[in-house]
């Protein structure tokens, strides 16, 4: 069969892709993504087809359910998940650049249970790029250069819920960050600079910033989604 053109909704975000009739629906720009159902081991491994694997570290153990707090779970929001525990738990990317300077876009579903390691738990950090939930304003917030910030406009107002959480960057450096796939803010996030740490999920090299709770469906695009690609 040849080549079709289609809409799919995929990890709660539509794109157009050109798939051949009975393959996996992938999408050209989108460069991770992390489902997190392996259940077991120290391996989170890309199902993008582009080979960005992540290790498990820190965690309390490595077997599905073994700790409430830190590791495997199987409550993750589309099936299995991992737990962070809000002191040194990370995912760290096993090879470097994935987040660079250019336009993006990245996703995940979050399930917070406070606001993590020093109030400021990670979702996504390369040192520079941040993406982050923080009690200053309790808000998700987004920088791209570790010095210029970008927070929601409106606040995370509860704790063990589901939120998904999504921020955009364009070729003029503006940011929007959607929560539930609402846009609730959008402006300069500062110029973008290239990471100076492998890409961790849900901490930063420090480990002093780990997120606390849930992270499931994390995903990364080369591309600036529109508002109507992004939805649950």
């Amino acid at each position: 069969a040849g080549l079709a053109k289609k809409s799919v909704e995929w990890a709660s975000v539509n794109w157009k892709e050109s798939t051949d009739a009975g393959s996996l629906p992938l999408d050209q720009n989108i460069i991770a993504y992390w489902r997190f159902q392996e259940g077991s081991g120290i391996k989170a491994y890309d199902s993008s087809g582009r080979g960005n694997d992540a290790n498990l570290t820190n965690f309390a153990c490595t077997s599905l359910d073994c700790n409430p707090s830190s590791g495997w779970i199987s409550a993750g929001k589309k099936g299995k998940g991992i737990v962070f525990d809000g002191s040194n738990d990370a995912v760290v990317l096993t090879t470097g650049g994935l987040i660079g300077t250019g336009v993006l876009t990245a996703c995940a579903w979050i399930y917070p249970e406070s606001w993590g390691g020093g109030s400021n738990g990670m979702i996504l950090n390369n040192g520079k790029f941040q993406f982050y939930i923080q009690n200053n304003s309790n808000r998700l917030n987004i920088t791209s250069n570790s010095a210029n910030y970008l927070n929601a406009n409106q606040a995370i107002t509860n704790f063990s819920v589901w939120y998904f959480a999504c921020v955009t960057r364009n070729d003029l450096n503006i940011a929007q960050i959607y929560v539930n796939a609402q846009l609730f803010s959008s402006g300069n996030a500062g110029g973008p600079v290239a990471g100076t740490t492998p890409l961790f999920i849900g901490n930063q090299s420090a480990l002093n910033r780990a997120f606390d709770g849930i992270i499931d469906e994390v995903m990364v695009w080369d591309t600036n989604l529109s508002a109507n690609d992004i939805n649950i």
